[in-house]
């Protein structure tokens, strides 16, 4: 099982300390522990598809996750977790070929012949299929919470 996650929208909220466009942001507490319940319930692994991809290869990803985990005060139980479930970084439409994000999620898919079950957690319906089945759009305000997180549950056990 796979989550292909966005960060800005999803795990922090343009009302946390630092103005929603800086890079990185805080994180919001909550919205992580959502992460990590949802990933102890399915043992999904994480692919980042997240424009902070374009900032970082993986290791750098994990690195700069490790500060915002302990400016965010992310107990080490939950960010190791985390940490440890990242396998990988989608390609950067914007910057390597013209594409959507659906399209990046689409070629990780197919580069490494991935065809089991996934969900992809983002706050911007445009830049996916609109019809997508697998797309669970958290509210930007207010990031991943109890809802989608049992939603994606419930998706990624079905399949």
């Amino acid at each position: 099982m796979l989550i292909f996650l966005d960060v800005d929208g999803v795990l922090n909220y343009h009302l946390r300390k630092r103005p929603f466009t800086d890079y990185p942001g805080n994180l919001a507490r909550t919205c992580v522990g959502w992460l990590y319940y949802i990933i102890n319930r399915t043992d999904a692994k994480i692919v980042i598809s997240s424009s902070w991809r374009s900032l970082y290869d993986v290791e750098g990803f994990k690195k700069s996750m490790i500060s915002e985990f302990k400016e965010s005060a992310i107990e080490t139980h939950i960010s190791s977790k985390i940490l440890d479930s990242i396998v990988g970084v989608t390609i950067n439409g914007r910057k390597d070929l013209p594409m959507t994000r659906q399209d990046e999620v689409d070629h990780w898919m197919k580069v490494n012949d991935y065809k089991g079950n996934f969900a992809i957690l983002d706050d911007h319906i445009i830049l996916f299929d609109e019809n997508n089945p697998d797309l669970f759009i958290t509210w930007r305000e207010e990031g991943l919470n109890e809802m989608v997180a049992h939603s994606v549950i419930y998706h990624l056990e079905r399949q």
